[in-house]
């Protein structure tokens, strides 16, 4: 291979940028950023009820227990230096 080839190749692919195409591709991502956030909103409110509902159904699988748990910790204070 000749010196200056490998130059021809690295200038050929690499396009000069004009100004022009910036201003198409910010108004692009600009739009896809908008239905991005969108979905992402989405998403988060979706997981964030899912959660939410699964916190309450637990707190109330749990609650008849609770009375009896703390106190079994009373009396299992009140007798342990026996």
């Amino acid at each position: 291979m000749r010196p200056g080839c490998c130059w021809v190749l690295i200038f050929a692919t690499k396009r000069p940028n004009w100004g022009l195409s910036t201003e198409v591709d910010i108004t692009m991502n600009t739009l896809g950023n908008d239905k991005l956030l969108t979905k992402n909103i989405v998403e988060v409110a979706i997981k964030i009820t899912v959660l939410s509902v699964l916190i309450v159904y637990a707190f109330q699988l749990v609650k008849p227990f609770i009375t009896p748990v703390i106190w079994g910790i009373i009396l299992a204070v009140a007798v342990e230096p026996l």
